[in-house]
C-alpha cells in the first residue's frame, strides 16, 4: 500500500500553468479576482490572486470598499511565487499609491512577467477614480513592466491627461501610439469600439505593438449586459499567456472568450449583469 506521502505525488499534475491575479476582490463576482479566477479556470489555468482590496458591490454600483494594507499585499505576492511557478500576472484595480508601488516592486523582484495591466479606473458600474498620486504611480512604475495594457476608452483618455474619451479606433490608434511612447509599454489594446455594417455591427478592439497597429474584430452583441467584459477580456489574455500563446494569438483567444461570454450573458441581478464567462467552457 502507498504512504500517504506517495499517494499526494500521485495526485501532481506536471505541466500545469498558473496565473496571479493582483487586484479587488469584487463581492458580486463579476469583476477583479473573482472573475479572473473563473476565466482562468474555464481556460485550463490555475488560478492564484493577491487581494489589494475588499470592495462591497453588486450589480447596482459600489457600497463600500476596503483597502488592504501594502505590506500584506507584498507579502500575498510572496507566497504565491515563492510556492508556484508563476506564468503570466494580471494587475488590476486601483489600488492607493503606496500600494501599487509595494506591487510593483514585488513583481520585478520575484520575475512575475509577463504581466497584463487592466487600469480599471473608469470601469462600467464603478465611480471613476480621480487619486493623481495613484495614477501616477500606476503610470510610472506599473506600466513600463507591462507586456500588454488593456483600457477601455475612457482608461486611455485618463492615461493620456485627456477630458473626454477615446472616440473611435482611428482615435484609438493615435491614444495607443502616444500610451506605448509615454509609459514604455511593449503593447497597448484599447477596447470596447462598435462599428456598423450590414447586420448588427462589429465589436472593434485597437492593439498597438511593435509590428504596428492592427483591429481585433468581433460580432457586436446588442445587450446591456456587459458587466465585468474588460476584465475578463484582460484575465483571458493573461491566462492564454499563461499557457504559452504569443501575444497576438492570446488576444484572439480573449476575443473569443469575452465574446462567448456576451453572446450567452443571462440576466443576473437588479443592475446590469455580468457577462457568462462559463459559457466559454463548453467551446470547442
Amino acid at each position: 500500500m502507498p504512504s500517504r506521502s506517495s499517494a499526494l505525488a500521485e495526485r501532481t499534475t506536471p505541466g500545469t500553468s498558473v496565473a496571479m491575479s493582483v487586484g479587488v476582490s469584487d463581492a458580486s463576482g463579476a469583476t477583479g479576482i473573482q472573475a479572473d479566477l473563473k476565466t482562468f479556470s474555464v481556460m485550463g489555468v490555475y488560478g492564484t490572486a493577491a487581494v489589494t482590496s475588499v470592495r462591497a458591490v453588486n450589480t447596482r454600483g459600489v457600497k463600500g470598499a476596503q483597502a488592504i494594507d501594502g505590506g500584506a499585499v507584498r507579502d500575498q505576492i510572496n507566497a504565491i511565487a515563492t510556492d508556484f511557478e508563476v506564468k503570466a500576472s494580471k494587475v488590476s484595480g486601483l489600488a492607493d499609491a503606496a500600494t501599487l508601488e509595494e506591487v510593483a516592486q514585488s513583481m520585478q523582484r520575484l520575475n512575475l512577467f509577463p504581466i497584463v495591466v487592466d487600469p480599471s479606473f473608469a470601469a462600467k458600474g464603478t465611480e471613476p477614480v480621480d487619486d493623481p498620486d495613484a495614477i501616477r504611480v500606476l503610470c510610472q512604475r506599473m506600466l513600463p513592466l507591462a507586456a500588454l495594457v488593456t483600457a477601455n476608452p475612457a482608461e486611455a483618455a485618463r492615461l493620456l491627461d485627456r477630458r473626454d474619451p477615446i472616440d473611435d479606433p482611428y482615435g484609438a490608434r493615435d491614444a495607443g501610439t502616444e500610451i506605448r511612447r509615454r509609459y514604455g509599454v511593449a503593447a497597448c489594446v484599447i477596447t470596447g469600439f462598435r462599428r456598423d455594417n450590414d447586420h448588427e455591427g462589429e465589436a472593434v478592439d485597437v492593439l498597438v505593438n511593435d509590428e504596428g497597429q492592427h483591429e481585433l474584430v468581433g460580432d457586436w452583441r446588442p445587450t446591456d449586459n456587459t458587466l465585468g467584459a474588460g476584465g475578463v477580456f484582460s484575465g483571458a489574455v493573461t491566462a492564454a499567456l499563461a499557457l504559452g500563446q504569443p501575444t497576438a494569438e492570446a488576444l484572439q483567444t480573449a476575443k473569443q472568450v469575452v465574446s462567448e461570454s456576451i453572446r450567452q450573458t443571462t440576466d443576473l441581478g437588479q443592475g446590469a449583469s455580468p457577462v457568462n464567462v462559463l459559457a466559454y467552457a463548453d467551446v470547442d
